[in-house]
């Protein structure tokens, strides 16, 4: 799991979230958030923003990691980033949606709580698709987006998105088809940013 970090270099804006590696090799790893920890949805201009922030990860230890943006999805809410760094801890993508009522995990940093060795991890239940994304009744707040699901096995489900507003335990999560598309669209290109609208 990273705690992602983030600054404008123009007018010093800060934001942060969680993501988590899902892919690694020797030479670099592959990691997801939510798109919204990528770009800001205030943002008209999401090139110009993306090329003004400089983003980081830190990982569990609290080493430093320098992270590239590869591909967004602004529909699907995920975001999927390169780290140059290899073999670093992933988590595996599960093979299918868990079934309704089915016990799931989260490990995430909500209100930016990070801290080197210590991992917050939630738990809830698969409650089926809601509005398109995927419904867990899993307690969420504000830095918890782009944290992974998993399931009993420890296979990622996809990445929170974001809670009903006044009612934080209704968490929304990308759909695993979802990420598994940005993982390739990533893949195909990169060394360049991807946009899907």
């Amino acid at each position: 799991m990273l705690f992602i970090g983030g600054v404008n270099a123009v007018t010093g804006e800060q934001m942060s979230g969680t993501g988590i590696v899902v892919e690694s090799n020797e030479k670099e790893s592959w990691a997801l958030s939510a798109g919204h920890v990528c770009y800001p949805e205030h943002q008209d201009q999401l090139i110009m923003w993306t090329e003004m922030w400089m983003h980081m990860g830190f990982d569990t230890t609290g080493v430093y990691e320098p992270i590239f943006i590869i591909a967004l999805d602004q529909v699907t809410d995920v975001c999927v980033f390169r780290i140059p760094i290899g073999n670093l801890p992933a988590v595996p993508l599960a093979k299918k949606m868990p079934s309704v009522g089915s016990k799931v995990f989260l490990g995430a940093y909500p209100l930016g709580v990070y801290s080197p060795g210590h991992v917050p991890f939630f738990e809830g239940f698969y409650a089926g698709i809601l509005d398109g994304r995927a419904s867990y009744t899993i307690p969420v707040t504000g830095g918890a987006s782009g944290g992974g699901v998993v399931n009993s096995k420890g296979e990622l489900l996809g990445v929170v998105s974001m809670a009903i507003e006044g009612f934080e335990n209704i968490t929304l999560v990308s759909k695993l088809e979802n990420v598994q598309t940005m993982l390739d669209v990533a893949k195909k290109n990169p060394e360049r940013l991807t946009i899907v609208r």
